[in-house]
């Protein structure tokens, strides 16, 4: 089973690609700065989502991810 990190999880193209991922049987963690929009998407039991800032995340949070797909952007 594959482990995937999805960086910027609460915007607009994540979902198609959690939902491509979950649909495959694989593990999602989805990681964004800003809380997650409601969809059903989120429900799936294989994605988990947590507040976080991808500038945080340190080499052991990696260590279990086959495949990190990075989407995470910050306008200002």
């Amino acid at each position: 089973m594959k482990n995937i990190l999805i960086t910027g999880a609460a915007g607009f193209i994540a979902p198609h690609v959690i939902e491509a991922c979950t649909n495959r049987g694989w593990n999602v963690w989805g990681i964004d700065i800003i809380e997650r929009i409601e969809d059903n998407i989120y429900d799936h039991k294989n994605f988990k989502f947590e507040i976080k800032d991808v500038r945080d995340l340190k080499k052991n949070d990696l260590e279990d991810i086959d495949y990190i797909i990075h989407l995470a952007f910050v306008t200002n």
